[in-house]
């Protein structure tokens, strides 16, 4: 008698569905903390702000390219933090963003990377993916 193998993913996968073990996702997507994106940093993960706007159809394909890509493996560990464009004054002015839409790698030292106004899946997948 043969036994079948079922793959590892595939498993994992039905697995999750099922509610047995937690999903694996890989871009995070937060509301901004200033608490958790220090802890996100001082732990040497991968943060990028982004300075979204409601209003803003740019923001808003981001967003669905972000989600898009929460179930990508390769970007495992990146956490995106959503910063509110129309209230966040002082964090704008640090980071010098002048326009929604934008997004900032940060690291220990401050800013690592941006983009600003893009919403290619393959800009934004090659932003993230990017060596800090």
């Amino acid at each position: 008698m043969r036994k079948h193998r079922i793959p590892t993913i595939m498993m994992a996968a039905a697995l999750a569905a099922l509610g047995w073990i937690a999903p694996v996702e890989a871009v995070e997507v937060k509301p901004y903390d200033a608490g958790a994106v220090a802890a996100a940093v001082a732990a040497g993960t991968t943060v990028v702000l982004d300075f979204h706007a409601d209003w803003c159809g740019t923001c808003r394909r981001q967003a669905a390219v972000l989600a898009e890509l929460a179930g990508d493996s390769e970007l495992a560990g990146v956490v995106v933090f959503k910063v509110n464009f129309d209230t966040a004054n002082d964090l704008k002015a640090h980071y010098n963003v002048k326009k929604q839409s934008t997004m900032v790698k940060i690291g220990p030292d401050g800013e690592i990377d941006r983009i600003v106004g893009q919403t290619g899946r393959s800009q934004i997948r090659s932003f993230l993916a990017r060596a800090s």
